[in-house]
């Protein structure tokens, strides 16, 4: 409607040329009537000098009309021709009562407009020249008399010429009308709501052959371009923030790269253009970058349009917190990895840390995203926020997490206990944060890092920047029952302070998987040896660690091999060794006989567990005195040390012999009276067929029976 309006405004133009020129032939017309009935010479003289005066008035005002529109034939086709109505072969035009194509309008248009500008000239005009009396003829001119009749007739003529001209766009704006309408509703059938967009239907039926290029290149997916593409394009046309042949070039390519995935693209067009209106995002670059995105990332198209851009335009680009490339090249990769939970991860995670987005952190979310999978949505949601104050104040530190994420078995242990404690002891200064979260990244790849996370927390007065490599390396060294240890590590709380520490995580490493022995029981079970100095921690140091991995290995089978809980670990030998066996017989210990226990234990590979349950039981033997009774466990002991037997007949042997102490103490012998002489002929006494020979060998009494040789240590 716009372009035909322009046409009539060129047609009013003629109209006021028109009445000049009509007004001109009146007066002629007018001359030429009073003129027979003047008598004088004089007022026939007047009569056209009055004539010509109002004449050459009019022919002013014609050629200053004409100078206005000096342009007038090419300004009026340029119009014509936008809109498109010369393409249409089948429209005819009514010029001088005859039917004319179309095609051929602008032949006669510029012929009407030459001779009407020929004939209006005010210097060169046919009408100027009749009125000055001047005739060119070749190069020279000469002057006449003013011929009345041929300045009527060219009135007349001029007249005739300007009418043509004027029904012509009549003619013109009629059938632009008709067509108008017949475009408009096939608009409609594609789609496009020409009722909420007036303007632009008429400017879009003006380029009507792009219109129908458009449509035949996007196939069956013109529903979506003309319903929700198309018409977010017009403001920008109107703001020239784009040209129509960039919206021909380019849409309909982006239209087929996104195939069936283009609804959620033009669904949502409007956020983009809202860019390029703000001077964020060129054109080409816009097209560029949903182009890659279709190639590359097709599939991910319904999350990123649906959620993902929402966020990252309002938010972040808007804003240039990041740029458009790094928007493309990793908004996509994090649909892919959040997978299902892509919704979650756009929708809520993005608000909940739109303050920790910039440029410097963009490129380590997308990395963490994939590390993260679809827990992303949650991790970002819920746990990163709470992180902000760390991430903005040292960038790196989000470089970091996404590290250990990637070597994380599962991330949401990480978020929910590790990250947690590393921030937790940084913030509260126990240790720095590159300390913490190096820590944190060795324990990740631990069989149960929940529990050892949990676990530290019970232990978190010992941490400090000396102690916490110590505790990195026990965890390693324990895995998989590292929990247990730190579950542990309180036991020992009064033994721990800088000199002994180091000893004690030596002794941790040496004990391995079995190093909640060491704190469950063994250093417990000798505590008040250690503190009363009777045990020095260097001979613990180098005793412990092989009394708990002898038992383990030689006695007793490791109970994870079966299965077994060790959260019920005081049913595992090596701690029922310590508690109760070494608990309930520490004030029998000396250093000699804690090296016998050692060597026994270590070498002999004996149960030292039932030795120690039988001394305890044993009822007689509290009625001696405590160096009494370390008088004889340490012969005892040097018994076990230098038999061969094995234990079932030295236990056997040994109650006998208890039996004959406690018969012989009865009569009232001391204990240091007992002969081992009388002992061996009791034993005969007692076996008399059995028993083969008695060979004393110093301190050591040895009798050799058919089923066994037995070797018991003298008492002198």
């Amino acid at each position: 409607m716009e372009r035909i309006n322009d046409i009539l405004e060129e047609r009013n133009w003629l109209l006021k040329e028109y009445g000049f020129l009509k007004e001109m032939r009146l007066i002629l017309l007018e001359r030429k009537k009073i003129l027979p009935t003047l008598q004088r010479k004089e007022a026939v003289i007047a009569l056209d000098k009055s004539t010509k005066r109002k004449i050459k008035r009019l022919l002013r005002k014609i050629g200053r009309t004409e100078r206005r529109t000096e342009k007038y034939a090419g300004r009026l086709l340029q119009k014509i021709e936008k809109t498109r109505l010369n393409t249409d072969f089948n429209i005819t035009f009514n010029v001088n009562g005859k039917e004319t194509e179309a095609k051929t309008i602008k032949e006669h248009i510029q012929l009407y407009s030459d001779a009407i500008v020929k004939a209006t000239s005010l210097y060169t005009g046919s009408l100027q020249g009749i009125l000055t009396k001047k005739r060119y003829f070749g190069y020279g001119k000469k002057e006449t008399k003013l011929d009345w009749d041929l300045l009527e007739l060219e009135v007349k003529k001029v007249i005739i010429d300007v009418t043509a001209l004027i029904a012509l766009l009549e003619s013109i704006t009629y059938k632009s009308r008709i067509n108008e309408n017949k475009f408009r509703l096939e608009l409609e059938s594609f789609g496009f709501p020409t009722s909420r967009n007036p303007t632009f239907t008429t400017f879009l039926i003006q380029h009507w052959p792009d219109i129908l290029k458009i449509k035949q290149e996007i196939g069956d997916k013109k529903e979506f371009f003309f319903r929700y593409c198309l018409p977010e394009m017009a403001e920008l046309l109107e703001q020239n923030i784009i040209s129509w042949n960039q919206i021909v070039t380019d849409l309909p390519k982006l239209t087929m790269d996104y195939g069936d995935n283009v609804e959620y693209l033009f669904f949502r067009i409007g956020n983009f253009l809202e860019l390029l209106k703000g001077g964020v995002l060129t054109w080409n670059e816009l097209i560029k970058g949903l182009s890659f995105i279709a190639i590359k990332y097709g599939d991910t198209a319904k999350s990123l349009f649906e959620y993902g851009f929402n966020t990252i335009i309002k938010d972040h680009l808007k804003k240039k917190k990041i740029t458009w490339k790094q928007v493309i090249g990793g908004l996509p990769r994090m649909a892919i990895a959040a997978r299902t939970e892509s919704k979650t991860l756009f929708n809520d995670g993005f608000p909940a840390i739109k303050d920790i987005i910039n440029e410097k952190t963009w490129d380590y979310l997308v990395e963490l995203t994939e590390a993260c999978g679809k827990d992303s949505g949650i991790i970002f949601s819920y746990h990163l926020p709470k992180y902000k104050e760390l991430i903005l104040k040292r960038p790196l530190a989000l470089k970091e997490i996404v590290d250990i994420a990637k070597i994380s078995k599962n991330v949401l242990v990480l978020f929910e206990d590790g990250i947690p404690l590393a921030y937790d002891l940084w913030k509260n200064d126990f240790i720095t944060w590159d300390e913490a979260i190096s820590g944190i990244s060795k324990l990740m790849v631990m069989s149960t890092p929940s529990n050892i996370f949990k676990q530290i927390i019970g232990i978190k007065h010992l941490i400090n920047r000396n102690t916490w490599p110590g505790i990195i390396e026990m965890i390693e060294a324990a895995d998989p029952y590292a929990g247990e240890m730190l579950q542990k590590l309180p036991f020992i709380n009064d033994l721990i302070d800088e000199k002994t520490w180091p000893i004690i995580v030596k002794m941790a490493l040496e004990t391995k998987e079995d190093g909640f022995v060491l704190f469950e029981s063994a250093l417990p079970s000798i505590k008040e040896l250690i503190l009363k100095n009777i045990l020095g921690w260097d001979t613990i140091a180098n005793d412990l660690p092989k009394i708990i991995v002898s038992a383990e290995r030689d006695i007793n089978p490791p109970l994870y091999a079966y299965g077994i809980n060790l959260n019920t670990s005081f049913g595992y030998y090596p701690s029922r060794l310590f508690i109760p066996g070494f608990a309930v017989i520490q004030y029998l210990i000396t250093k000699n006989i804690w090296g016998k226990i050692v060597r026994i234990i270590v070498q002999k590979k004996e149960d030292m567990l039932e030795f120690f349950q039988r001394w305890v039981n044993t009822v007689f033997l509290k009625e001696f005195k405590i160096e009494e009774q370390q008088f004889l466990f340490d012969k005892l002991l040097t018994y076990l040390l230098s038999s061969n037997s094995n234990m079932k007949n030295k236990f056997i042997i040994l109650e006998l012999y208890f039996e004959f102490i406690q018969m012989e103490l009865r009569k009232g012998k001391s204990i240091d009276k007992i002969n081992i002489i009388d002992f061996a002929q009791h034993m005969i006494l007692l076996r008399k067929r059995n028993i083969l020979g008695l060979f004393n060998q110093g301190d050591l009494v040895i009798i050799k029976s058919e089923k066994m040789r037995i070797v018991i240590p003298s008492l002198k």
